[in-house]
C-alpha cells in the first residue's frame, strides 16, 4: 500500500523550563510548553477558548492552515479525521484543588444520595469538557467543517502511529482524503503518569506539541513523498517488566534507508541507549529527543516532518521508529516518488 503525503506540519515547544512536581517531591523535570499565536485566523473565540488546552489550540490552528491550502480540492463532507491525543490535563495543580474539594466533600456526606448531590454542586461546570480525551478532534472538526469519518486514539505515542494507519486506509479504502492529528499537552500529570515506569527519571524532558499530516490515495496535489510501510508490535508483559526491549529490527522491511528517526525516550540515558541500538542499523540515526524531548503521539508527526527535510535534501527512503512507555513499537518508512 503506498498512500501519498499531500502536506505536513508540526508545533512544538516554544520554550522549555524546570518544573517541580510538588513541594513534597523532590523531582523536577524540563517540561516545553506552546504560546499559540492568538493573531491566528484561525484562534478559537472567547468562549472555546475557555476550555481548550493549549495544545488543542495548536492542533486547531495547524489542521485549519492545511485546508486553507487545499481547501479547493478537498470535499470536507468526506474528508477522515483521525486524531491521536496524549494526557489530558494541562493544570495539574488546578485540577488537584478540585479533586480535594471531592474527597473533602464526600467525607462530609451522611449517604449515598447526599454524598453524590455534594460531588455534583462541587464540580467545576467545565472540568469535563476541558479534560475530555476526545476535545481535540471535536473541536478541529467544529472549527474546519470536516465531516468525514472519524475517531480519537490516545493516549501514548503508539495511538499518534494509529491514527496516521487510519488515515491511510480511510484513504486507500474509501479513496479519500484524510487528516491524520495529534496533540500533548505534557507537564506535570504526564511526569506523574508515566515516569513510574522507569527505574530513573533523571533529566526527564518533554514538551506540549501537536502535529497534522493530510494523506491522499492519488497524486492531485503535486505530492512528491509517500508512505511505503506501516508496522508495529505490542508488549504485553509491559507492566510485569522493567526494563525497555528494542525490537524496531523486527520492524523494518530492510536496512537500506537513507536515515533512521528515532523518538520514545523521556530521558536522557534511555535516548543514548536507543541512539546506541539504531546506529547498529542505520549509521545516519537521528533523534528527535535532543532537541525536543518526549512528544507523546505527536512524536512521529514531528519525525515525518524531519523526514521530509530530509528527502527535500536528496535522499530517498527514511525509516522512521518510535516506542511508547508501554514498550509497543512503530515503524514508519517515508520515500520519495
Amino acid at each position: 500500500m503506498e498512500i501519498f503525503i499531500v502536506d505536513s506540519s508540526h508545533t512544538s515547544s516554544n520554550s522549555f523550563e524546570e518544573k517541580r512536581v510538588t513541594s513534597l517531591i523532590p523531582q523536577s523535570f524540563l517540561s516545553g510548553r506552546i504560546i499559540n499565536d492568538k493573531d491566528s485566523e484561525f484562534y478559537p473565540n472567547r468562549g472555546d477558548e475557555k476550555i481548550m488546552r493549549s495544545e488543542t489550540i495548536a492542533a486547531l490552528i495547524l489542521v485549519n492552515q492545511l485546508i486553507q491550502k487545499y481547501k479547493s480540492k478537498l470535499s470536507l463532507d468526506e474528508t477522515g479525521l483521525f486524531v491521536a491525543s496524549g494526557v489530558f490535563i494541562e493544570n495539574l495543580e488546578k485540577h488537584l484543588g478540585h479533586i480535594v474539594k471531592f474527597i473533602n466533600t464526600i467525607k462530609e456526606s451522611s449517604n449515598e444520595k447526599e454524598k453524590y448531590r455534594k460531588i455534583y454542586f462541587a464540580s467545576p461546570p467545565l472540568l469535563a469538557l476541558q479534560t475530555l480525551t476526545n476535545s481535540t478532534m471535536s473541536f478541529i472538526a467544529q472549527y474546519s467543517g470536516i465531516k468525514g469519518n472519524n475517531a480519537t486514539y490516545g493516549n501514548t505515542s503508539l495511538s499518534g502511529f494509529h491514527a496516521i494507519e487510519e488515515a491511510c486506509d480511510e484513504a486507500y479504502y474509501n479513496n479519500r482524503e484524510a487528516l491524520a492529528c495529534a496533540s500533548n499537552c505534557a507537564g506535570e500529570y504526564s511526569f506523574l503518569v508515566h515516569s513510574p515506569f522507569f527505574n530513573s527519571s533523571k533529566n526527564w524532558k518533554e514538551s506540549a506539541a501537536a502535529g497534522a499530516l493530510l494523506l491522499s490515495s492519488k497524486i492531485i496535489f503535486d505530492s512528491k513523498y509517500k508512505i511505503t510501510a506501516l508496522k508495529y508490535s505490542t508488549n504485553n508483559d509491559y507492566l510485569n517488566s522493567n526494563h525497555i526491549e528494542r525490537n524496531w529490527k523486527k520492524l523494518l522491511p530492510d536496512l537500506n534507508a537513507d536515515a533512521l528517526i528515532f523518538s520514545g525516550a523521556f530521558t536522557e540515558e534511555i535516548n543514548l541507549n536507543d541512539l546506541l541500538y539504531c546506529k547498529k542499523l542505520n549509521p545516519n540515526s537521528i533523534s528527535i529527543f535532543d532537541t525536543l524531548g518526549n512528544m507523546g503521539p505527536a512524536n512521529l508527526f514531528a519525525s515525518i516532518n524531519k523526514g521530509i527535510e530530509l528527502l527535500k535534501s536528496g535522499l530517498k527512503k527514511i525509516d522512521i521508529v518510535d516506542s511508547d512507555v508501554f514498550g509497543r513499537e512503530s515503524l514508519i518508512r517515508i520515500e520519495t516518488i
